[in-house]
């Protein structure tokens, strides 16, 4: 489990460069290789089962007759038909149980995760923020709204400055029919799809979902950056590559810095409590992050629809905190209000646990009802 992400991002990576080589020398071999690599880095993680659908960019090599298209096509599907089989009979022969999780790529799974999640989501949207004349919006408004995330998220997951450099070089050969740009471009639209498709199943787009999207974006980059070093038309080309390279250097070198102490201070409070309350007693959290760290999915429900509705949730009272084991403050020095007032209240309440982050300009203090403990 500790190199899953990083197994599938080796073996996506791997997939990527035989299926390059594969259309440089479309042999069994190397469609064979290809084949492995991403059926491999679909066992790491079930969205590299995307990825199967990259072949279907030899179809559109107009240059090639039909029938050799076709053959290409079969060339780089021979291995995944011959499992599609195997895993047809298999699901035919075994329960629902035995098959695990590629239960979730049945059609009633499918239809049933993506139709019930956004039509409640829908629901929320049109009643209690478009209201009554803009409620037949909310599902255009949602799927819109989604799909902007995600091409922010997919333009921001390598940074701006490269995903900059990667748009010029996509503008400055945009009239190159290589195979292999062509492959890397389908290889971002499959990202870009499966990425909205996860997000609109889930509503949370995690960071790495866009890794995929990332190393596509770095490989542009780099190909646009040997480009200005090549360009002796503009006599200040090679400055802005160099000036580029120094900037991705310094980002590297500091990105391997060791973290400063207190950086996940929120993560490691909430691990901290998690491990000190093992009967899942009620916890209080006046912080989104601090109940999604904690996996408390009921409240981090109930503040969202809060927010949703634009419904400023009113402070909690003392008896309401009095229902709660422990009580999960995340607090700065510009508001302190709920801390103040725990702190205070010794008769009730024990501070058991606090974190700050680097410059203590934040924290996150535990406190313990200590008429629970009776």
């Amino acid at each position: 489990m500790l190199m899953r992400d990083q197994g599938y991002w080796a073996f996506f990576l791997l997939s990527v460069w035989a299926f390059i080589k594969f259309t440089d020398h479309p042999t069994w071999l190397m469609g064979g290789l290809w084949q492995v690599s991403v059926i491999t880095a679909a066992l790491f993680r079930i969205e590299g089962i995307f990825y199967l659908a990259l072949p279907l960019v030899l179809l559109f090599e107009h240059e090639k007759s039909w029938r050799c298209r076709l053959t290409q096509w079969l060339k780089a599907n021979y291995l995944n038909l011959l499992g599609l089989a195997l895993l047809l009979i298999g699901i035919l022969l075994l329960n629902a149980q035995q098959i695990g999780r590629l239960q979730e790529l049945s059609p009633s799974n499918i239809v049933q995760a993506y139709s019930a999640k956004l039509l409640s989501k829908t629901d929320i949207m049109s009643q209690q923020v478009l209201g009554d004349f803009l409620e037949e919006y909310g599902l255009f408004v949602i799927l819109t709204g989604l799909f902007l995330i995600t091409l922010i998220k997919s333009i921001f997951s390598a940074g701006a400055i490269c995903t900059a450099i990667a748009i010029k070089y996509f503008r400055d050969c945009k009239n190159n029919t290589s195979a292999r740009l062509r492959v890397t471009y389908a290889v971002m639209l499959i990202s870009l799809i499966g990425m909205y498709l996860i997000i609109t199943k889930v509503f949370i787009l995690s960071g790495r979902y866009t890794i995929a999207m990332a190393f596509m974006l770095l490989i542009l980059a780099s190909l646009g950056i040997a480009k200005l070093f090549q360009n002796h038309s503009h006599r200040h080309s090679k400055k802005i590559a160099v000036l580029m390279l120094a900037i991705f250097s310094i980002t590297l070198i500091k990105n391997l810095m060791p973290k400063p102490e207190g950086f996940g201070f929120r993560k490691e409070a909430m691990i901290w409590l998690k491990e000190h309350n093992p009967t899942n007693e009620k916890v209080y959290f006046n912080e989104i992050r601090l109940g999604y760290y904690y996996q408390n999915h009921d409240q981090i429900y109930e503040m969202l629809v809060a927010q949703n509705i634009r419904k400023i949730k009113p402070k909690i009272t003392q008896a309401e905190l009095m229902q709660y084991r422990f009580v999960s403050v995340y607090s700065t020095k510009e508001d302190r209000d709920l801390y103040e007032l725990l702190k205070h209240d010794e008769l009730h309440f024990k501070e058991v646990k606090r974190l700050t982050n680097f410059d203590q300009s934040k924290f996150v203090a535990i406190f313990e009802n200590l008429q629970s403990t009776k």
